[in-house]
């Protein structure tokens, strides 16, 4: 049932997200050179695109953009994307279908690409799922791709061909240049971003997706109120009998995460280590525990200004934590019995709303048993809380 709660949740969040996907002030140029300017649905695409949605204007209905009919489109001061009839080498990088030739395996299709350094030397992306493949032009010259491909040599070694490194030393150099700058080039985005923007002398812009913000780490140090409930019960030691009881306790701990790139930053993974701990003593038994968790979870954010913006999220609680050699005590006869506490994995739902470095949120953690170990005796253990937080620090790319 917890399961089952969590992932509607989380479902829910991903459907509504989609509700919140606008469309915003864009372009487009059609076969004939015709720039138009429209409304285009932002889904921040984390592959790249076949095709788009747009309207003309607020009440309009909306059309399909493809690269049959579209040779550009852009969303203004996030995202350009170029048609382009070009080849393109689309070898397999899984270990397990590689391929024994050395030379691409070409392909002539039409495509849209990602405009990721716009200058006199242009770079371009193209993204599926785990393979992406990257593209230049200069000066207006046509589009070619940047070769690099796994393969098979001798004896089922892997191997390299870089040979977009002599492209770039022939195609893209400057005075600045040098040749063991290239030799050191790496096939992955940001190391190509950078030899193209210095090759422009730095003065290009870079275009990127980017949704509310840029960073992409982040931590908090957060504080709150737990209120907890326990109910205890035995038949083991004398004849059967519960016990329950609630509190209010205070919690402290830290929040790191990391925004995932795509679907415009809405998307955050997150890892919540917190210290609680609930101390009560009742007519036959006593509880005193204190933990440390690792919560690993998902948040959705909705965006509602720069500044503001409310959040809903699911977590995961491993087993693996401190109890601090937390204990169930139960008295029978004159005699006390420990029963040491381990904690079984549980789960975690909650929702609030961040401001600048403030944050606040409510979340309910389902019942959970401290005596997982034992047959003959459990408890369940729920609380909800109230949360604080302060953000200590933000990273962005580079």
């Amino acid at each position: 049932m917890k399961i089952k709660l969590l992932f509607l949740i989380l479902v829910l969040a991903a459907t509504y997200s989609y509700g919140q996907i606008k469309f915003e002030k864009g372009y487009l140029i059609d076969n004939e050179n015709h720039r138009v300017d429209c409304l285009i649905k932002n889904y921040d695409w984390k592959n790249t695109p076949v095709e788009f949605d747009y309207k003309l204007g607020e009440n309009e209905r909306f059309q399909k953009g493809n690269v049959l009919n579209v040779k550009e489109f852009g969303i203004s001061g996030i995202s350009k994307y170029i048609m382009a009839e070009t080849k393109i080498d689309r070898s397999s990088e899984e270990i397990t279908t590689l391929s024994k030739e050395r030379k691409p395996n070409w392909s002539k299709e039409q495509l849209f690409l990602k405009v990721l350094i716009d200058g006199k030397a242009c770079l371009y992306q193209y993204r599926l799922h785990n393979f992406e493949r990257y593209f230049y032009s200069v000066s207006g010259s046509p589009v070619q791709q940047l070769i690099y491909k796994q393969y098979y040599a001798q004896e089922k070694s892997v191997a390299y061909n870089n040979d977009f490194r002599q492209q770039l030393w022939n195609d893209v150099r400057n005075t600045k240049t040098t040749l063991s700058s290239v030799e050191k080039i790496i096939y992955e985005q940001s190391e190509l971003e950078r030899y193209f923007k210095q090759y422009n002398d730095t003065e290009q812009k870079t275009i990127r997706s980017s949704g509310k913000n840029t960073d992409f780490l982040f931590l908090k140090v957060k504080a709150g109120i737990d209120y907890s409930s326990v109910a205890v019960m035995q038949k083991f030691y004398g004849p059967e009998f519960k016990n329950s009881d609630q509190d209010f306790n205070y919690r402290v701990g830290l929040e790191a995460g990391y925004i995932l790139p795509f679907n415009k930053n809405k998307w955050e993974f997150i890892i919540d280590p917190s210290y609680q701990y609930f101390n009560k003593k009742m007519s036959e038994m006593s509880v005193d525990y204190k933990s440390i968790e690792f919560p690993i979870g998902l948040r959705y954010n909705f965006f509602l200004n720069d500044y503001l913006k409310l959040f809903v999220n699911g977590f995961f609680i491993p087993v693996s934590n401190f109890d601090f050699h937390s204990t169930v005590d139960i008295r029978f006869a004159n005699t006390k019995y420990h029963l040491n506490v381990l904690h079984g994995s549980s789960y975690a739902m909650g929702g609030g709303v961040d401001y600048k470095k403030f944050s606040m949120e409510f979340r309910f953690y389902p019942n959970s048993d401290l005596l997982n170990r034992y047959v003959d005796a459990s408890t369940d253990y729920h609380r909800c809380s109230l949360i604080v937080g302060y953000s200590l620090f933000k990273v962005s790319p580079k």
